[in-house]
């Protein structure tokens, strides 16, 4: 008896040894998923737009609320006495938008108005970065006129029959900081298609039809007052288109 008992605790303790040598063996490694290590956001998308964007351009031949620029009666013809003008083609330029401060594409279409809704006459300057410029630009940014689009198309910059560029664009803006600020490199969009006595010039149009109604070169005595007169004659009359 003494024996059969010596015989069991002797297995007893073997299958003892065994179960405790199990439960001690390291678990077996657990591979890594394949991101381990990488950032919570490695893959997250780039949403920080960058600083100072040029704004997208508008549709092309549409004015700010969408109306379609006129498609007849174009020409540079300017009006005489009862005749009409012919209405300015639709030129585009590298430019300014109101309040912008990069550069993107302006046209004649952006001051096109022809509901009234902001403005009745849209009135381009064609300068220089000269006094000449100055002495023109200065009393119409004191003044503001009213009902008025203002247009800066620089033909030269800062010197001598040097056409201007991109670069020309905020030192006409400073002088005039309201209202549309464009390049037209050696005025090669208006000069073959208008007969100007000297620069400054201004070219005036009714902006409910884009109708060329006056030119005038030099700087008037009283540029607001001068422009106040043609927008009250313009808005007196029916559009001619």
């Amino acid at each position: 008896m003494s024996l059969r008992l010596g015989v069991r605790a002797s297995l007893l303790l073997i299958a003892l040894s065994a179960i405790a040598c199990s439960d001690s063996s390291p678990a077996p490694p657990v591979a890594p998923p394949d991101d381990a290590g990488a950032p919570s956001d490695a893959n997250a998308p780039e949403t920080s737009a960058p600083v100072d964007a040029a704004p997208p351009d508008p549709p092309l031949g549409k004015n700010p609320y969408g109306a379609a620029y006129p498609t007849l009666h174009l020409g540079w013809r300017v009006r005489e006495s009862a005749t009409p003008g012919e209405v300015i083609p639709n030129l585009t330029f590298v430019g300014l938008l109101p309040g912008a401060t990069a550069p993107s594409r302006v046209q004649m279409a952006d001051a096109y108005d022809p509901e009234g809704r902001t403005h009745d006459l849209v009135v381009v300057c064609l300068i220089n970065l000269d006094g000449l410029a100055d002495s023109l630009l200065g009393p119409i940014a004191a003044g503001r006129p009213a009902r008025t689009a203002v247009m800066v198309a620089v033909g030269n910059g800062k010197g001598f029959n040097v056409p201007a560029t991109a670069a020309d664009l905020q030192p006409a803006r400073e002088k005039l900081p309201f209202g549309l600020t464009v390049i037209d490199p050696s005025f090669q969009s208006f000069l073959p298609n208008l007969t100007l006595q000297g620069l400054p010039s201004l070219v005036y149009l009714d902006a409910r039809t884009m109708e060329l109604v006056q030119v005038q070169s030099g700087v008037p005595g009283n540029p607001v007052a001068t422009i106040a007169a043609i927008r009250d004659e313009v808005k007196a009359r029916p559009p001619a288109y």
